[in-house]
């Protein structure tokens, strides 16, 4: 038997089954959460529990150790993440014109930022970039205090000629920097 890949990007396997109406017509869909995201489907999780203790209540009704209730709804609720409690702000909003409404949205709707964050950049925490000079100059830090732990290695050997060699490599590396910084 083979295994059921999404149907958008063939390479995951699905996670959520859909139908899809398209001109009177169904079909059923299978895709996972990624593709989803990236149609634009943000499920809430608070439908989610609510269909988890539906479902939870059905069986205790079953096994006779919980209240009965009323069956499942018959038309499906909406996968829609609720509006920002500060501003009113919904995500629809928001994609539609790239901000958000106050300072409450970005604790609302970080798990959905941070998909499309993680989908754009690859990442969802920003690192910044090293100017080249700067990131040359980390470089020789770093090769300098390694030079120094082998100087002292090498002084408490009493290795004075890897020793002697070790200073001569600190002074070139210390001549190669900016006037005035970091020479012996």
């Amino acid at each position: 038997m083979a295994v059921e890949l999404c149907e958008a990007c063939g390479e995951n396997p699905p996670t959520v089954h859909y139908v899809e109406v398209v001109g009177g017509e169904k079909r059923t869909r299978a895709v996972c959460d990624a593709c989803l995201s990236d149609k634009g489907f943000v499920i809430d999780p608070g439908v989610i529990q609510q269909a988890a203790d539906h479902l939870v209540e059905h069986m205790q009704e079953i096994l006779g150790t919980g209240p009965a209730i009323d069956p499942l709804p018959t038309q499906p609720q909406s996968l829609v993440i609720s509006a920002c409690s500060g501003c009113g702000l919904s995500w629809d909003d928001f994609k539609e014109n790239s901000r958000f409404g106050c300072a409450a949205c970005y604790a609302h709707f970080q798990v959905e930022v941070d998909g499309v964050l993680e989908r754009l950049h690859g990442a969802t925490l920003h690192r910044g970039r090293i100017p080249k000079h700067a990131e040359e100059r980390a470089d020789r830090r770093e090769r300098s205090t390694e030079i120094r732990a082998e100087l002292d290695d090498a002084i408490r050997s009493e290795d004075y000629e890897r020793a002697a060699r070790l200073r001569d490599a600190l002074r070139t590396l210390g001549s190669d920097q900016e006037p005035g910084v970091g020479t012996l």
